[in-house]
C-alpha cells in the first residue's frame, strides 16, 4: 500500500507543472549530452582520421626523403662507377704503365675519400675489383679479394645485377671479409664496375651512416611508445628506438603489404595486448619500406582535452538548465498555488480574499484579472442578494394578499350559500302562495254558490288572508335580506376585483425582478466565460439564477393566467349579481303589490259581513285581483327561479375563485421556496 502511494505521489509530481518544466528542461540537457557525446565521437573520428592522414603524409614524406637520399647516393655511386679512369684501372688498362696507374689510383682514392667524407649520408665506401688494389674509406681495411667476394651469395647477386643499383640492408659476406659489424652502417648502395662489354670487373659499395638513416625517424617524434623504422628488403630494420623494437618484417601485415601493389597502407593491429596503428609506405623502387607503429592510446590521449571540455560544458549546461528550471518552476508553482488558494476560497464562497501576485509576468496579469473578476462577482452577488430579498418580500406580500383573497373568497362563498338558501326558501314559500291562491280561487268560485255561509267562510278567508299577509310580509323581509345579501356580494366581488388588480401590479413587479435576475445571470455567465475554467463555479451559480428566473417567469405567467381567469369570472359574477339585484328589486315591487292586494283583500274580508249585497261586485273585483295576484305570484315564482339559477352560478363562480386563489397561493409558495433557495445560494458567498 505504501509503495502504491509512493508511486502515485511520484506520478502526480511528474504530472505537475513543476515536474513537466523540469522534464522539459531535462530534455534539452539530454539532447546537449547526446550532442556532446556525438560531437566528441565525431571529433574523435575526425581527429583520428586527420591524425591517420597526417601520419600517412608524414610517412610518405619520410619515404620520399629516404628515396631522395637513396637516389642521391645511387647517383653518386653510378657517377663513380661510370668514371672512365676508375673503370680503366680495375679492368687493368694501366698495368703496363705503373706510374700512370699509381697516379690514377691516387686520384681515384682521393675522389672517393672526398665523396665519402663530404656527403652527409655516406659513412663509408668500398671499391675493389679483379685487378688492382681496393680503395676503401675504412682505415682498418687494406685488402679485399674480388674473386672471393664473387664466390659469395652477395657477389653472385651483384653479378646478376649488372649495371643496376642494388640497395640492401646488410652485406654480411663483405662484413665477414672485413670484420665489420652490421651496426656500423645503416644500409648500403651497391653497383658493379663494368667493362666496355658491360661485364662486372669490380664493385662499389657505399654504406649509409646510421645517424643519417635514423635522423628522419628521430625527427618524426610520433610520441612515447611509438615505433618508426626503415625496413630493407632483406629484413634489416632501423628504428628510432635505441632498444630492440617490434620487428615489422615478422608481421603478417608487412608481408601482405609487400605482396600488394599499394604504395602505402594503414591498419590497426593487436600487439602484446595493445592496439596500434600500423602504417607502411614504400621508398620508391628501392625495396625499402618506412613503417610506424603508433599506440591507439597515444592517439586517443589527444582527445582527453576535448573529452574533458565536452564533459565540463555538458555538466555546466546540466547544472544551469536544472537551476533555471528549478527557479522558473518554483516561481510558477508558487504563483499557481496562490491562484489555487484564491480559487479554493472563492469556491468555498469567500469573495473577500485578495489576489496578490508578485513579479511582472503573465501570472501577475492573471492575478489582476482574477481580482477584477472577484470584484465583479462580488458586486453581482450583492445585486443578486438584493434582488432575491426583493423577490422574497414580493412573494411574502403576494402570499399575504392571496391569504386575504382566500378569506374573502370563503366569505363570498358563505354569503352566496346563504343567499341560495334564502332564495330556495323563498321559492318554497312562493309555491305555498300559489297553492293558497288556488284555494282562494276555489273559495271565490264557491262564494256564488255558498252565499249563506259567506260570513263563516269570510271569517275563514280573513284568517287565511292574515296568514297570506304574514307569509307575504315574511317573503318581503326575505326579499329585503336577499337585496342586502346581493349588495354585500356585489361589494365583496368588487373588493375582490380590486385585490385582483393589486395582484396584477405585483405580477408586473415580479416580472421586472425576473428580467433583472435574468440580466444579472447573463452578466455572471459572461464574466465566468471571460475567466475560463476558473469561473466554472460562477457559471453554475449563474445557471441556477437563470433557471430560477425562468421558473419565476413561468410561475408569474401561470399566476397571470389565474388572475385573468379570476378577473373574467369576477366580471361575470358582477354582471350576474347586478342582474340578480334588478330581479330582487322587481321582486320587491311585486311583493309590494302583493302586500297591497292582500291588504285590500283583508279590508274586503273585514267588511264582508256588512257588504254581502255587494259580494257580486266585490267578487268581480276579487276575480280581477285574483288574476293580478296569480300573475304577480307567477312573476315572483319566475324571479325566484332566476334568482336560484343566478345564485347557483354565483356559487360556481365563487368556488372557481376559491380554487384560483388556492392555485395562486400554491404558486406563491413555490416562488417563495425558489426565492429562499436563491437566498441560501447567495448567502454561501462572503462579500464583506
Amino acid at each position: 500500500m505504501k509503495i502504491s502511494w509512493d508511486l502515485s505521489k511520484q506520478k502526480n509530481a511528474l504530472c505537475s507543472i513543476r515536474g513537466k518544466l523540469i522534464v522539459s528542461y531535462l530534455i534539452p540537457v539530454i539532447l546537449i549530452l547526446a550532442l556532446g557525446i556525438i560531437s566528441y565521437r565525431k571529433a574523435a573520428e575526425m581527429i583520428i582520421t586527420n591524425y591517420e592522414i597526417s601520419m600517412e603524409t608524414t610517412i610518405q614524406k619520410t619515404s620520399e626523403y629516404y628515396e631522395l637520399m637513396m637516389n642521391t647516393i645511387a647517383a653518386n655511386c653510378s657517377q663513380i662507377a661510370i668514371d672512365s679512369t676508375l673503370r680503366a684501372y680495375y679492368r687493368g688498362a694501366y698495368q703496363n704503365e705503373p706510374l700512370q696507374e699509381k697516379k690514377n689510383f691516387q686520384e681515384i682514392k682521393k675522389s672517393m675519400f672526398l665523396d665519402a667524407f663530404s656527403s652527409d649520408f655516406v659513412g663509408g665506401i668500398y671499391t675493389f675489383g679483379e685487378y688492382g688494389s681496393a680503395c676503401v674509406s675504412y682505415l682498418d681495411v687494406k685488402k679485399l679479394a674480388y674473386g672471393r667476394y664473387c664466390e659469395t651469395e652477395e657477389g653472385k647477386e651483384m653479378a646478376g645485377a649488372k649495371e643496376n643499383i642494388v640497395f640492401s640492408g646488410y652485406h654480411s659476406d663483405l662484413d665477414a671479409m672485413t670484420g665489420h659489424l652490421p651496426g656500423e652502417y645503416a644500409f648500403s648502395v651497391k653497383r658493379n664496375i663494368t667493362s666496355q662489354s658491360s661485364s662486372p670487373v669490380g664493385v662499389i659499395i657505399m654504406d649509409v651512416s646510421m645517424e643519417a638513416a635514423r635522423e628522419p625517424l628521430l625527427q618524426m617524434d610520433l610520441g612515447e611508445g611509438s615505433v618508426c623504422a626503415l625496413v630493407s628488403g632483406d629484413g634489416r630494420q632501423i628504428s628510432n628506438l635505441d632498444e630492440d623494437a617490434a620487428s615489422f618484417a615478422d608481421m603478417e601485415e608487412y608481408q601482405s603489404f609487400l605482396e600488394g601493389g599499394e604504395e602505402s597502407s594503414s591498419v590497426y593491429v593487436k600487439h602484446e595486448g595493445k592496439t596500434y596503428l600500423l602504417l607502411f609506405s614504400k621508398v620508391g623502387n628501392t625495396g625499402f619500406t618506412v613503417g610506424t607503429m603508433i599506440p591507439r592510446s597515444l592517439i586517443t590521449s589527444k582527445l582527453k582535452g576535448i573529452q574533458t571540455a565536452t564533459a565540463v560544458i555538458v555538466v555546466l549546461a546540466l547544472m544551469i538548465s536544472s537551476c533555471t528550471g528549478a527557479v522558473i518552476s518554483t516561481g510558477i508553482n508558487t504563483s499557481i498555488k496562490r491562484v489555487g488558494r484564491v480559487m479554493k476560497s472563492v469556491a468555498e464562497g469567500d469573495l473577500t480574499i485578495e489576489v496578490n501576485m508578485e513579479g511582472r509576468d503573465e501570472f501577475k496579469k492573471l492575478g489582476d484579472h482574477a481580482g477584477d473578476m472577484l470584484s465583479n462577482t462580488k458586486e453581482l452577488i450583492q445585486k443578486a442578494g438584493l434582488v432575491s430579498g426583493q423577490v422574497l418580500t414580493s412573494v411574502t406580500h403576494v402570499a399575504d394578499t392571496s391569504g386575504r383573497m382566500m378569506v374573502t373568497a370563503d366569505n363570498i362563498r358563505e354569503a352566496v350559500f346563504k343567499v341560495n338558501e334564502g332564495v330556495y326558501r323563498q321559492n318554497e314559500e312562493v309555491e305555498q302562495c300559489l297553492a293558497k291562491m288556488d284555494e282562494l280561487a276555489v273559495q271565490i268560485e264557491q262564494v256564488d254558490e255558498e252565499t249563506e255561509g259567506a260570513m263563516k267562510r269570510a271569517d275563514k278567508s280573513k284568517a287565511v288572508m292574515e296568514k297570506g299577509i304574514s307569509a307575504i310580509s315574511l317573503l318581503e323581509s326575505k326579499a329585503e335580506e336577499t337585496a342586502k345579501v346581493t349588495g354585500q356580494v356585489i361589494d365583496k366581488i368588487e373588493s375582490l376585483a380590486n385585490e385582483t388588480r393589486a395582484i396584477t401590479d405585483i405580477i408586473v413587479s415580479i416580472r421586472e425582478i425576473a428580467a433583472r435576475t435574468r440580466l444579472l445571470s447573463l452578466n455572471a455567465r459572461i464574466e465566468a466565460a471571460r475567466v475560463g475554467s476558473a469561473g466554472s463555479g460562477f457559471a453554475v451559480v449563474a445557471q441556477e439564477v437563470e433557471k430560477l428566473s425562468h421558473e419565476s417567469m413561468k410561475s408569474v405567467e401561470h399566476i397571470g393566467e389565474i388572475v385573468n381567469r379570476i378577473e373574467s369570472e369576477t366580471q361575470n359574477t358582477v354582471r350576474v349579481a347586478r342582474a340578480s339585484e334588478k330581479i330582487v328589486e322587481e321582486q320587491e315591487a311585486a311583493m309590494g303589490d302583493t302586500v297591497e292586494a292582500f291588504r285590500e283583500m283583508s279590508g274586503s274580508v273585514d267588511g264582508l259581513a256588512g257588504k254581502i249585497e255587494k259580494i257580486a261586485g266585490n267578487m268581480r273585483n276579487m276575480e280581477r285581483s285574483k288574476d293580478m295576484t296569480m300573475e304577480a305570484v307567477a312573476n315572483i315564482s319566475g324571479v325566484s327561479r332566476q334568482t336560484l339559477e343566478s345564485m347557483n352560478q354565483m356559487n360556481d363562480a365563487a368556488q372557481m375563485q376559491v380554487d384560483a386563489v388556492k392555485e395562486l397561493n400554491e404558486a406563491t409558495g413555490k416562488l417563495g421556496g425558489e426565492a429562499q433557495k436563491l437566498t441560501r445560494a447567495i448567502s454561501k458567498f462572503k462579500v464583506q
